[in-house]
């Protein structure tokens, strides 16, 4: 067996091994309680987005698809949100770990819904708005019990999309991995969706 092989048996190990770990089997327990009472179309959504993750649950129990008309993503998100905000507030936190695992795989629907907007593509496929920005939004939204500028955050986010860039480009962009440049207000009438990139002098 060659090293390439051996690494990928070794990568795969670890995988099933914090797939089957306490601590996941703990928390495919908790989300199962938590989505007993959810509508079928969100059960199924959460369990497919963890699925695509090699070392979540449903990874090697994926759910059955539920036939039926076709929704967008923008819609599978609202109705998960609305069912997390009819939860208890013993819940949020478990919710909020939740939301963050499922928004950290490109196929899963909260990243899905920045499309990408380059023609050419280069080395590196990039958020212009972090993930975490808009999941940390989402959280908010749902501490506060309310999404109603939820569309408004998804079309700037929409707007701004995944762009491509070289391996220098985002090196520009190294202070500003995860965050906004200061004072970048999404709710604003003539906010910049692309201002993280154009503050370090990148241009699509």
């Amino acid at each position: 067996m060659n090293k390439m092989n051996i690494k990928k048996t070794n990568l795969s190990l670890k995988r099933e091994q914090k797939r089957t770990s306490e601590e996941t089997l703990e928390f495919k327990a908790k989300l199962c309680s938590l989505l007993e009472n959810a509508p079928p179309i969100v059960s199924y959504r959460i369990k497919q987005d963890l699925a695509i993750q090699t070392d979540m649950p449903f990874y090697r129990d994926r759910p059955k698809k539920i036939k039926g008309k076709r929704i967008s993503y923008r819609d599978y998100l609202k109705q998960i949100l609305n069912f997390f905000i009819l939860q208890s507030e013993d819940e949020f936190t478990f919710i909020v770990g939740l939301l963050r695992r499922l928004s950290v795989n490109q196929n899963q629907i909260i990243r899905k819904l920045a499309p990408r907007k380059s023609i050419i593509k280069k080395e590196i496929w990039e958020h212009a708005i972090p993930v975490k920005i808009i999941v940390d939004e989402l959280i908010e939204m749902i501490r506060k019990k309310d999404i109603s500028e939820l569309d408004k955050l998804l079309d700037v986010y929409e707007l701004a999309g995944q762009r491509s860039l070289t391996k220098e480009q985002d090196f520009k962009l190294k202070e500003f991995k995860t965050s906004m440049p200061k004072g970048w207000d999404w709710r604003a009438n003539d906010v910049n969706p692309l201002e993280r990139h154009h503050i370090v002098g990148i241009y699509h």
